[in-house]
């Protein structure tokens, strides 16, 4: 399989960021040799030219004198000069050092930079393939789509029943095995607002709880192949008496779930209804009701969540 422009850029980029520092580095170390050999070129004249003197003057301030003491006065000269000459080469190395030093930290901050380079474009390959995959798996995973038809209503003393029809349908490519449904029937106040967070905190943690304490189980969708449900969702203890406390109607939202499983991970459908009564003088939840399937509609667009 052939390699996309991505990658051939990234691969590009990768030879580059090795290439550099090593092609400065050859250079580095080209101009600290050149520097190190000229200061050494510097301190072999600076040597010789002191000899030169150093033997001139010899003999001006040695000759002249008696035999004992020129060859001590020689002598002192030859001292004078062999320091001087070692002077020179011990500034020369000196200077080689301090040339050695600079360049090998300019090579060491241009390798660090340019090893970061590196570093920075393994990760983007990395995040690009972890896309790919992404993308590949989302290709072919299954996608759970839900279907509600309301059913009856039950309102008792200390709680509200709602019976509906589910029809899970798979979008996707692959079955969607273990597939469990759960619905939740939620009562709020009128000034309360419902973002979806609520309904996905919701299922979530009643799959979770699923999830530790029970066997995997449920049934398998397969890709277009519509699979019905019926199912019932009960109000949440202490709801109803809470509302019937309030002046003004709560509001009624019919939270149901779907959680699969794909390739080992868990995956879920949840969406958030709202659910009016179309008896009115039922809305308060004050009076007790066993109503057929046309006593509520689901209305508006549901709040829907897809993991």
């Amino acid at each position: 399989m052939g390699w996309s422009a991505r990658e051939v850029a990234v691969a590009a980029g990768i030879v580059f960021a090795a290439a550099v520092p090593i092609g400065g580095a050859i250079m580095m170390v080209n101009y600290a040799n050149r520097e190190q050999i000229s200061a050494e070129l510097e301190a072999s004249g600076n040597a010789n030219s002191y000899s030169n003197r150093a033997n001139m003057a010899k003999e001006d301030r040695c000759l002249p004198l008696a035999t004992s003491a020129r060859a001590e006065c020689e002598a002192k000269e030859d001292d004078a000069a062999r320091q001087a000459r070692h002077d020179e080469y011990d500034l020369a190395a000196q200077r080689a050092t301090a040339i050695w030093t600079r360049y090998m930290g300019f090579a060491a901050i241009f390798g660090t930079a340019f090893g970061m380079l590196g570093i920075v474009l393994v990760l983007a390959t990395f995040r690009a393939n972890k896309r790919s995959a992404d993308a590949a798996q989302d290709a072919n995973r299954p996608w759970l789509h839900l279907d509600i038809k309301p059913g009856a209503l039950t309102i008792s003393a200390d709680q509200v029943t709602v019976n509906f029809s589910l029809t899970a349908t798979n979008s996707g490519k692959s079955p969607a095995v273990h597939v469990v449904a759960f619905s939740r029937l939620l009562i709020l106040s009128e000034d309360e607002d419902f973002p979806i967070y609520i309904a996905r905190d919701t299922a979530l943690a009643v799959f979770k709880h699923w999830e530790g304490g029970m066997v995997e189980f449920g049934r398998t969708v397969f890709p277009d192949k519509p699979e019905s449900l019926d199912s019932t969702a009960f109000s949440e203890n202490g709801a109803v008496a809470a509302a019937r406390g309030h002046a003004k109607p709560p509001n009624l939202y019919l939270v149901v779930g779907l959680r699969y499983r794909f390739l080992g991970q868990q995956r879920c459908t949840v969406e958030a209804h709202s659910l009016a009564l179309l008896d009115k003088e039922l809305r308060d939840l004050k009076t007790q009701a066993n109503l057929n399937e046309r006593a509520y509609i689901l209305v508006d667009h549901p709040n829907t969540y897809i993991t």
